[in-house]
């Protein structure tokens, strides 16, 4: 098998889904990017880069579960050659207020569970830690860690 690595910042919007009261859509991109971290005498700075590439799509269902836990499944395109993987939430996300009033912040474990192009057949594990504002915008820092092939 050959590993694939990939860390990426989507962002776009999460939106209740009509006639539930426990359920959000998440719909987001990513653009082709170069993602530095630098350690030095004054700490460590961090800083996403655009590169040429295609934009990558997430689409996700979220089902609330109480206190600040959810569970999630959905599916990322990366590009437009479809390179898709599904994904489904390993026990509970978790989401709660952060320092900055108007942003909750959460993370989740995603177990990738196949795929289609690159991803028929693949397993893997993804962390994603986000945010999402009071008027639904989310940012989602993505690392995957996926086995093809």
């Amino acid at each position: 098998m050959t590993q694939v690595i990939y860390s990426m910042q989507f962002t776009g919007q999460i939106m209740p889904v009509e006639g539930t009261n426990n359920q959000r859509n998440v719909k987001a991109v990513a653009h082709s990017s170069r993602i530095d971290s630098l350690a030095g005498p004054g700490g460590i700075k961090g800083s996403v880069q655009p590169v040429e590439g295609e934009d990558s799509t997430m689409e996700s269902v979220v089902i609330l579960t109480g206190n600040g836990r959810f569970q999630e499944h959905g599916s990322i395109a990366f590009g437009d050659s479809g390179n898709t993987l599904r994904f489904t939430t390993i026990g509970e996300g978790h989401i709660s207020s952060s320092p900055e009033p108007s942003v909750n912040h959460g993370s989740v474990i995603w177990r990738v569970e196949g795929g289609e192009g690159q991803f028929e057949g693949a397993a893997g594990l993804i962390t994603s830690n986000f945010t999402i504002s009071t008027t639904g915008d989310v940012t989602d820092h993505q690392f995957g860690v996926i086995y093809t092939g």
